[in-house]
Formats: C-alpha cells, structure tokens, sequence
C-alpha cells in the first residue's frame, strides 16, 4: 500500500493521539507546513514498526518527514525514513520540545538515512533535537545526512542524547560534527553503538562539542557535555578532530580503549 501526503499549508497528517505504521509507504509531497509526513501534535504517540516514510520536503520549516510537537513521543523499532528536505532543521525528522512538555524519542530498530545526492545546509541532517527533549537510541542505523552543522543529529541547547546501542555512521557536515554536533548546554552519554565514518569540513569529524559562554546567564551552562563509558567511536575526517572536536567538557571511560584523533580545549578534558 502507497499512501501520497500533501499537506499544502499545514504540514502532513496531524495526528492527535496515536499513530502506528507497521508496513506500506507514505510518500510525502512538498508543505510550507511542518513535517511533510507526519505532523504529530501535543501528547501524540506515533510508532513506527515497519514501512517507509520518505521525499517529505518543507519548504522554510522544519521536518521533511516527520514533527513531532512538544510533549509528544516518537517510536521507531523498525522501518525505514529517508531523503527529507529542509531548508531549516531536522531534514527527516525535527523534535521540538519545551520545559514543561519534553518530547521523547526512542529508536530500537530500523533505518533513517539519505541515499540520494542532496546540498549540506541546514541543521541536523537526519534529525534535529530542540530544547529538553530526550533520544534514546539503542538500535537501528542512522546514516548519511548532510548538513551544515551536524551531518547525522544535531542536539540544540538542554537536549539529551542516550546511546546504548546501534549505530551512527557517514554523516557529512559543510561545518562542524560530521556525525553529530552537540550544541552548548546539550548533553550526550554513550555507553555502547558505534559512531563512524563521519565527515566535516571544519572541526570533528564524527562528533563536535560546543560551548558559548553566552549561554551561561539564561541556561546556567555554557558547556556541552559528552560521556563517553563504551561503544565505538573511530576516526573520521576533519580540518581537525578527526574524530571529536571538543570546546566543552568531554568525559571519557572506556576501559582500555584508546581514543584517538582528539583535539580537548585546554582544562575540559577530563578522565
């Protein structure tokens, strides 16, 4: 079964409760709306457990695939979502959140990719993550974005990112974090997955850590804070830090393993 989304004005399907797609496409069309796809609104569970959602394209707005509102929950244990568009953020899938409704995301399973030609610009290549919401990956296999900064997943400022799990892998960025870019105040821990093949044009290759002291007065922090305590994170490409590039605090604990290809802004290193 192919099911044509054209959400003209107001993005895709709104879905006010729940959402399940367990096989069939959705192939989406081009909104000034946001998410293409799916425009899940305030408290909506979508999961998504087989199928493919893919070619959502939002023209100025965010989410060529799929947005998810804040206060809503994303699942996604199987399937594929692939080759969004966005001028702006989070070209498959934006996750907008906020204090007192925060978002959460969970990704056992499937597959989020681009495996067509597109222009690196925008924020978030795969998926955007906006303030306080949560992503817990744990399998399936995010790769190939291209952005301007963060090829694969961008967290913007009080996000968290978890990873136990899967993989994130051939993110290009005409900017910083080939693979993922943690803007100041976010936070990611990694305790298991593999983070590879990431490629930026300018600093971290696979993962970039931010800081700006601008945001010490309104957030309380001006660092990004990345823990690493397992997984794999391997070299990738970039003017420098080929594999991570970090100008806020970077923890690493990985039991043996060497981690090359490092550049620590002087006194944020820390064992």
């Amino acid at each position: 079964m192919t099911i044509t989304v054209n959400g003209e004005s107001s993005g895709g399907v709104a879905y006010p409760a729940s959402f399940t797609l367990w096989d069939g496409v959705i192939k989406c069309a081009t909104t000034t709306g946001y998410g293409a796809g799916i425009n899940a609104t305030s408290s909506a569970t979508v999961n998504i457990h087989g199928g493919i959602i893919e070619g959502g394209t939002v023209a100025g707005e965010n989410g060529g695939n799929i947005y998810m509102s804040a206060g809503s929950q994303l699942n996604i244990s199987g399937g594929i979502i692939r080759n969004g568009s966005s001028t702006k953020r989070g070209l498959n899938i934006y996750v907008d959140s906020s204090a007192s409704k925060v978002t959460e995301v969970n990704i056992s399973g499937g597959l989020i990719e681009f495996d067509s030609a597109r222009t690196a610009t925008g924020l978030g290549g795969n998926i955007y993550v906006n303030l306080y919401a949560r992503v817990y990956i744990s399998g399936g296999t995010i790769r190939g974005g291209k952005s301007g900064n963060g090829g694969n997943i961008y967290l913007n400022t009080l996000s968290k990112l978890t990873m136990t799990g899967g993989t994130i892998e051939g993110g290009y960025s005409s900017g910083s974090g080939g693979n993922v870019y943690l803007n100041a105040a976010s936070q990611m821990e990694m305790t298991g997955g593999t983070i590879t093949d990431g490629d930026a044009k300018s600093t971290g290759g696979n993962i970039f850590v931010g800081y700006n002291e601008a945001y010490e007065e309104p957030y309380g922090c001006a660092d990004a804070a990345l823990t690493l305590c397992g997984g794999l994170v391997t070299a990738g490409t970039a003017s420098e830090g080929d594999s991570i590039y970090a100008n806020g605090i970077l923890k690493v604990d990985l039991k043996g393993q060497e981690l090359t290809n490092v550049y620590a802004k002087e006194n944020k290193f820390t064992c």
